[in-house]
């Protein structure tokens, strides 16, 4: 009886145990809400993110946002931007190993990121020289494989900073008339501060 008992007991212990690590593996956040302010090389943004679980280290992060260009004295762009974005957090369980928080997809990804972008220009100076009308409006597609990391701080305050290379599809209109379209690189760096809520 008492064998059967002590049996019992280490079973007992051990699916527990099992519990306790399976508790510890490292997996993304299941959904997370921001606002958020970037900037991206030329346009500062604002607007609203959703990321969410798709697998265990894989999000699909979205965003909508309102553009517009700063510190540029020869143009004034605005539009809005639209970004699907699958993401695969690389270094969760390395993070967890060495003590470091994965809370809220806190960690480093891999993507691909992929924006369309509405948006309105006007020429200040004399660039309209070089065969871009005043007013022009334009609609872009890129799609970039991209390198980035996230950290959360204090659960609520988040830090997204990002670059790629990729394709971009552009077309550019004046008064619903087809000006131009073209095919090319694009390159992107977007820093972004966000708040959870």
């Amino acid at each position: 009886m008492k064998k059967v008992l002590t049996v019992v007991a280490t079973l007992f212990l051990l699916s527990f145990s099992s519990m306790a690590q399976s508790d510890t593996v490292a997996m993304v956040t299941r959904h997370v809400n921001h606002v958020m302010i970037g900037y991206t090389g030329i346009l500062f943004q604002i607007g609203f993110q959703s990321e969410f679980k798709i697998a265990k280290r894989w999000t699909l992060m979205t965003q909508a946002a309102y553009e517009h260009t700063i510190f540029i004295k020869s143009m004034n762009m605005k539009g809005y931007q639209m970004m699907l974005e699958p993401r695969f957090y690389y270094n969760l369980e390395k993070r967890m190993r060495t003590g470091r928080s994965i809370g809220y997809n806190s960690g480093n990804y891999f993507s691909l990121r992929t924006e369309a972008r509405y948006a309105q220009f006007e020429f200040i100076t004399m660039m309209k020289d070089f065969g871009l009308a005043n007013d022009d409006h334009f609609y872009a597609i890129t799609a970039m494989p991209t390198w980035g990391m996230k950290r959360v701080y204090r659960e609520r305050w988040g830090l997204d900073v990002s670059g790629g290379l990729g394709a971009i599809w552009l077309t550019t209109f004046e008064e619903d008339t087809v000006d131009d379209y073209s095919v090319g690189l694009w390159f992107h760096t977007t820093v972004a501060l966000s708040y959870r809520f």
